[in-house]
This record gives structure tokens, sequence and C-alpha cells, in this order.
């Protein structure tokens, strides 16, 4: 008797999460006034009051000696665009690291340079990471994080990134600063800022991880851009990053008779409920057979890997998740109930020609099978269409936000990539005579 469990691995849409690195160059101040009136903004700095604050923003401050975190903070805002209840916390924490405070001095004079404040003074870890936790944030919104760090007495670099779920997100921007700069009128304001977007979990909560030299000088954070309607492509296949295509979500997994399940957060709340969690399973529960994984590459001695250079969705196919039985479940959760999806799955395999079947099952019955047939070594070029092995068709989910789709054909069954597209509902005009 076999023990069933499912294996969840935790990933991320790398491609909803956004960086803008800003300019670090001298520009005149009539163009370089990049500190928006619209915004929250912390400015890190020794709590006794020995540092100077800039005008407009809010104080954080830590102790001259090493101390441990965490400290909150909660400071009232009162644009509702950022915070919900006209209130933001600000956590700072270095886990098991101690932080500490500077304040050098330079920049030094605010009527020159109206960032000095901002700029002179700092908390770090030093080379320990270090983290910033925000809540009282809209839940599921887009916002975007601008750093700042400087310190005069060092030429170093900082990285940001969102922290979710004990890892970093993919993107990620960075700070190197050089010691003992110049600051003047016409320096701008963003020489050592950095924006990167960051989004607010469902409890209106985000964490920025400091890494590099752990360091922060201040940050400003406002409400970024509108989701876009849902749109998730999913790359199936194993868990080497190189082999991921760039923009997908990545689906792997260890073989085994158990049902194959990924979760993916971060995503748009316009089709979502922000996770979609993506089952294969087995058609078929037949004892020794189990959902694999391959690679027609074979670590670049395979016939596949000629264009890998050349097909720009080569690592959509180089790779699948095959079940070992001539049929295979798909399950889609986390959608919006009753809404309609655009979704494109391909089953192609390099190494063999077949022809497939996919059905919807949704409702607990076959609707609207389709067929496809595919040819084994098909010759990539960089014209050759994504989807030219692909089935396409619009499906429904139900009142629990769940597609279910069965993928069939005559001998073992394996899937390449899935995209699934959230199809907004279209108005109806209704003329009254």
């Amino acid at each position: 008797m076999n023990t069933r469990k499912t294996i969840h691995v935790k990933t991320e849409l790398a491609s909803k999460v956004r960086l803008v690195l800003m300019a670090s160059a001298f520009l005149p101040v009539a163009t370089a006034c990049a500190v928006e009136a619209d915004s929250f903004k912390i400015d890190f700095g020794i709590h006794n009051g020995g540092s100077p604050v800039a005008e407009g923003w809010n104080v954080f401050g830590w102790s001259t000696g090493d101390v441990f975190g965490p400290s909150n903070l909660s400071y009232v805002c009162s644009n509702d665009r950022i915070a919900t209840n006209g209130v933001v916390t600000v956590g700072v924490t270095a886990g098991s690291y101690k932080i500490t405070a500077r304040n050098r001095g330079q920049p030094s004079d605010a009527a020159v340079y109206p960032m000095a404040p901002v700029y002179c003074d700092w908390i770090s870890s030093d080379n320990n990471p270090m983290w910033i936790t925000l809540s009282g944030l809209h839940p599921q919104t887009i916002y975007r994080f601008k750093a700042y760090a400087y310190d005069d007495n060092n030429t170093k670099s900082v990285t940001f990134h969102q922290w979710s779920n004990g890892k970093d997100l993919d993107a990620s921007v960075s700070i190197a600063y050089q010691k003992g700069t110049e600051f003047t009128v016409e320096t701008s304001p963003d020489i050592y800022a950095a924006e990167l977007e960051i989004v607010s979990d469902r409890t209106g909560s985000a964490e920025i991880h400091i890494t590099s030299t752990a360091l922060i000088s201040g940050f400003e954070l406002m409400r970024g851009r509108d989701w876009d309607p849902l749109e998730i492509l999913v790359d199936f296949g194993d868990s080497t990053s190189a082999k991921l295509q760039p923009g997908a979500c990545q689906f792997y997994a260890s073989e085994s008779e158990d049902p194959r399940t990924c979760t993916f957060g971060g995503l748009s709340p316009v089709g979502s409920s922000g996770e979609v969690t993506v089952t294969l399973s087995r058609g078929v529960e037949t004892d020794g057979k189990k959902i694999i994984t391959r690679d027609r590459d074979n670590n670049g001695s395979g016939a596949s890997c000629a264009y890998r250079e050349i097909y720009p969705c080569y690592n959509l196919v180089r790779d699948l998740l095959i079940a070992q039985v001539p049929s295979m479940w798909i399950d889609v959760e986390g959608l919006t109930a009753n809404a309609k999806y655009q979704v494109v799955l391909s089953p192609y395999d390099y190494n063999n020609s077949k022809a497939y079947t996919l059905a919807d099952w949704t409702t607990g019955e076959e609707v609207k099978p389709q067929s496809l047939t595919t040819t084994k070594e098909l010759p990539l070029t960089v014209e050759t269409p994504r989807d030219i092995y692909a089935f396409k068709r619009t499906a429904k989910a139900d009142a629990n936000g769940h597609l279910k789709l069965k993928l069939s054909s005559n001998s073992e069954v394996g899937i390449a990539w899935l995209e699934l597209k959230y199809l907004k509902p279209t108005g109806i005009a209704v003329i009254v005579r």
C-alpha cells in the first residue's frame, strides 16, 4: 500500500516584480528633484537627536552602540493610498546580529543640498543581513520602495531585495557609493538611491532584505502601478535555474507516484487570489508508475542542445514532466470564481512524436476535447512560434476558482509549459427604446 503525500514548492512570479535602478549622476537641480511629496518617508539616524532629520521625513532612531533588534515604530500616515488606517509600522532587525547608527556629518549643509540630513547618517549591521518590515499597507498592492544609502567614510555596495516566505525574490537593486563624495547644489537627490518594486502580502505587510553591506540611510514608500490582469507562464522541468524560461514560474519536483504541486505567490489579484497552485497527477494510478522529469538537452549532449542559443523559447521546451501513464490531470486553484481564462498548454517532447488530447473536466465531465499531433526533433529557428505545438482554449473556473484539465495520449504523456491569462468580462450594451 502506497502512502500518498504532496510536495509543495513555494516560488514567486519574477516577472511581476519590476526593478528600476535610479541614476547615480550629477544633474541640475531643476530636473533632479526626485523626492516625491506623495510618499511616506523614513530618515534613519541616532535616537538621541544627534542627527538631523530632513523636512517632511519621519525619524527612526537607533543607538550608536551595537545593539540587537528588533525595533518597531509606528507613524501617522495620512496618505490613504499608502496606509489602510492612517498608520504605518516600520520594523528593523538583523536577526542574531547587532545594529548600530552613525552620523558622519557629511554632507552637512541642508541649505546647499536638501538631502544632506538623509545621507549624512545611517543604520547598519555591517556585512550581516538586515531586514526592514513594513505593515499597515493595503493588502496585495504594488508599492515602490526607494532606498538611500551613503557612508562618507567608506566605498561600498548595498543590495536590496524583497523578502518573502523565507527567501529573496528574484528582483533586486543595488547602490554603490563612493566615500568622500562632494555634494553641491547640482548633485542629484538620487545620487545614491535605488528603487525596488515590492508587493504587500494579504495582511498588508512587506519585507525588504538588505545584503552585501547592510546599510540604509532612509527610504521613501510610494504607491506603485495598478495590477495588470493575471498572466502566468509555468515552465515545467527541474530545479536548475539555468533551465528556466525568463519571465516564467518554475515548476519542479522529484520523481514520485504522488501528485506534484507548486504554489506561486505575489500574483495579480485581478484574476486570482494572489496565489495560484498548480497540481499534476497521474490520470491512471498504476503502482510503480511515476511523474518523472526529463531534460532533452541532456547536459549539452542531446540533439536539442543545438538550438539553445538560437530559439528564444528553448528553455520552455528543453525539459518537461512526464506521467508514465497515458493521461495526466492538471489542476489549477486560486483563480477567481466563475472567471474565464485563456489556457495555452504545450505537451511537446523533443524526443517523441505523439498524438494528444486535451479536455476540460472542471465541471466533472469532459468538455470540448481537442487534438494535437507533434513531430519529434522539430528544427527550431529564431522565427519558430512559441505555440507551434500547443493547445489553446478558453476555460471557465468553477465557483471555488478551480480549473481541471485532462491531457491524454496513447502512451506516456508530458507537459512542457502552461500559460494562463485572465479574460476580463466584456460589457453588454443594452438599448432601451
